[in-house]
């Protein structure tokens, strides 16, 4: 055991009127000051792994508040919210007028036979950054969708060069506001993927599958999977919404890009340029080959600069998601266009292209049965991405559409071949796996299951011993348990993926960072980052904080809990305490403040401990002193008017689960003053 001396910081002076008030008094001696010990409270959640929510309809993730709110960072539980389309991922966007904020993004959805049995199935990836697939069973002309099958593809977690430190993460993530389209790239039959996300990255992840058993596998690195669009590799756009089409019909597939840079948004076309003079042939301009199997029979093509054409434009539309089909049976391609306000638009060929041509928007959005504004969302805040098929087989393209809801809704085609009509969407219906409500998330602890960090099938829940005899609770009725759910794929062979965490050079200490400002929960800087985004796949994380000065110096606490697993391994408890104090209010506000008017320190105490196969009470002693700080010992002395002191800790524990039988429960936590 260790205790150690995490970090001397001055605050900045707006934290003063930031602060929350202080409880008044500590919890009484011999009371626990963690809440929900035992677990005894929790609410019943969805269990999202097989791809259907709690209304029996298909669905990704949803995870973050609702546009126009206050958004805040995406809860560190990370539990399925896919409570009836309540939420959505969102992410920093250009929203009216120009103006930057945050906005839901859609499902992304495409369609294609992927196990040749002559019925269209969908794939969809959510902005959690998960891939799946629902095969259909049901008929040529009455689709039918079970549940989904997993692909073993997270592209959430690459390591990069620029990585130096925490912070560092949040520049780059290459599995944001992921957009997907289809594309038989070597001609081989077999559909591979072609993504878009938030920093204007094109990827391609190739199908190594057969023609009836799909395979896309994820790649070492991201620069093997990195589709250039420019000489030098840089980036001109982002928000990416990709769509593959031989548009200039010279027999080679060109890519269809819509994005969200700015307020005068377009469609982009990048013509494959294979070949061209300007181009630069050969290698096709790919970086990297690691995803690329010896035996295609060809080579990514090129597009660059020389290739790059304006197609469409947003006309103040923005987040633009093109989609391709002969919208009014001429023989042209046309385009509709999804967009941030939830609306989709058509854009029509008018003959053979030509360079410089525009597509004209027509006058009105699609009607979905009298609906314009279909993402469901405030003031219509809602991007939808779209696709097309004849899912009904009536020989008529229907419209499917990704919502941020985390749907997916397809309107038949009531019209003709010429002048095509559409009823209202409708959500796609699916079979649910997992009993409703069968995750019970303990009130008052935070948990991360390792969701953003690709931990497939992983779930936490309050289990009792009638419905789990193994959990054989220690105390109470109820203990927390982390396992794995069985996988559902019987098509998509499912190759077990653990990520690596990031190596990210510590920052003095386990806790660099520590902000004394108590505002965000990035105050205990490395600790809680290294045990979510940069911790091991498989890793899972229990945390608490036990309020303001509920905790605090030179008082002996002892701290407990029981353990009991199987397959459990890095099983380690983290309890930090800091500490925040302005000895003179009045002075603090001065434009020039004295630098010894503020004084922070943040301490750590931590330990290893075993997890085996019978219940264990693991229990330590605990006391904190300030050291570099001793001020901060003194409640008594500065708390008064003029001045202002608190504390706050933070229970944090966490273990690896190895294996697809590991489990790990969780009983009788206890922080008891002694």
């Amino acid at each position: 055991m260790k205790v150690c001396i995490i970090a001397l910081l001055v605050l900045p002076v707006i934290a003063l009127a930031q602060q929350p008030t202080p409880t008044p008094t500590p919890i009484p001696k011999g009371q626990n000051i963690l809440k929900n010990g035992n677990f005894e409270k929790f609410t019943e959640e969805d269990n999202l792994w097989d791809g259907v929510d709690r209304d029996g309809l298909l669905s990704g993730d949803v995870i973050a508040d609702d546009a126009g709110a206050k958004i805040k960072s995406p809860p560190p539980n990370g539990v399925f919210y896919a409570q009836r389309g309540a939420r959505s991922y969102s992410i920093d966007a250009i929203l009216d007028g120009g103006n930057t904020g945050r906005l839901p993004m859609p499902v992304s959805v495409q369609v294609a036979d992927f196990n040749r049995d002559g019925l269209l199935d969908l794939i969809t990836v959510d902005s959690a950054g998960y891939f799946r697939v629902y095969f259909n069973s049901g008929t040529p002309t009455e689709p039918k969708f079970t549940h989904c099958e997993l692909l073993p593809l997270f592209l959430g977690r690459f390591p990069w060069p620029a990585v130096t430190k925490v912070g560092d993460y949040w520049r780059r993530s290459y599995g944001d506001g992921l957009k997907l389209a289809l594309a038989d790239f070597d001609k081989n039959g077999l559909q591979d993927l072609l993504l878009g996300n938030y920093y204007g990255d094109l990827l391609v992840i190739k199908n190594t599958g057969t023609l009836q058993v799909p395979e896309w596998k994820q790649p070492a690195t991201v620069d093997s999977i990195k589709l250039p669009t420019t000489k030098d590799g840089g980036l001109w756009a982002n928000l990416m919404a990709p769509a593959a089409f031989d548009w200039n019909r010279d027999g080679k597939l060109d890519i269809l890009v819509g994005e969200g840079s700015y307020s005068a948004n377009a469609i982009h076309l990048l013509l494959n340029a294979t070949g061209m003079s300007g181009g630069s042939g050969g290698s096709g301009g790919f970086v990297g080959t690691a995803a690329f199997s010896s035996s295609s029979k060809t080579a990514l093509p090129t597009y660059n600069e020389d290739f790059h054409d304006y197609l469409a434009f947003g006309d103040g539309r923005e987040q633009l998601a093109p989609a391709v089909v002969d919208y009014n049976g001429d023989g042209q391609p046309d385009l509709l266009v999804g967009d941030r306000t939830g609306q989709i638009n058509v854009y029509l060929s008018e003959g053979t292209w030509k360079k410089g041509v525009e597509l004209k928007r027509q006058p009105q959005p699609i009607s979905f049965g009298g609906t314009v504004n279909i993402g469901s969302g405030p003031a219509g805040l809602r991007c939808v991405a779209p696709a097309v098929a004849d899912l009904n087989g009536d020989g008529k393209f229907d419209i499917i559409v990704g919502k941020p809801d985390g749907h997916i809704a397809v309107s038949y085609n009531i019209g003709t071949a010429t002048e095509p009509k559409f009823g209202p969407l409708v959500d796609l219906k699916g079979e649910k796996v997992f009993p409703r409500g069968s995750i019970r998330a303990p009130g008052d602890w935070k948990i991360n299951f390792g969701y953003f960090q690709g931990n497939f099938l992983n779930y936490f829940s309050v289990v009792s011993p009638q419905e789990d005899p193994e959990a054989a609770q220690a105390t109470g009725k109820n203990v927390l348990k982390f396992a794995y759910s069985p996988s559902q794929n019987r098509i998509i062979r499912r190759a077990p993926l653990l990520l690596t965490p990031f190596e990210v050079p510590a920052q003095g200490g386990p806790s660099a960072g520590f902000q004394a400002d108590f505002i965000s929960p990035s105050y205990w800087g490395d600790a809680y980052w290294r045990s979510s985004y940069f911790a091991e796949t498989n890793s899972v994380t229990l945390r608490q904080e036990p309020g303001w000065n509920n905790v605090r110096p030179n008082v002996k606490y002892m701290l407990s809990f029981k353990v009991k697993g199987r397959n459990v391994k890095k099983a380690h408890l983290y309890f930090l305490f800091g500490g925040w104090l302005v000895r003179d209010m009045v002075a603090a506000k001065q434009p020039a403040p004295p630098a010894d008017v503020r004084a922070s320190e943040a301490l750590m105490y931590d330990f290893d401990f075993n997890v085996g196969t019978a219940w264990t009470t693991i229990s330590r002693p605990i006391s904190f002193k300030f050291i570099t700080q001793p001020d901060l010992n003194n409640f008594d002395k500065w708390n008064k008017p003029g001045s202002k002191i608190q504390y706050n800790s933070l229970f944090d524990l966490r273990a690896s689960l190895v294996g697809e039988d590991a489990v790990f429960y969780i009983d009788d936590v206890k922080l008891i003053e002694m």
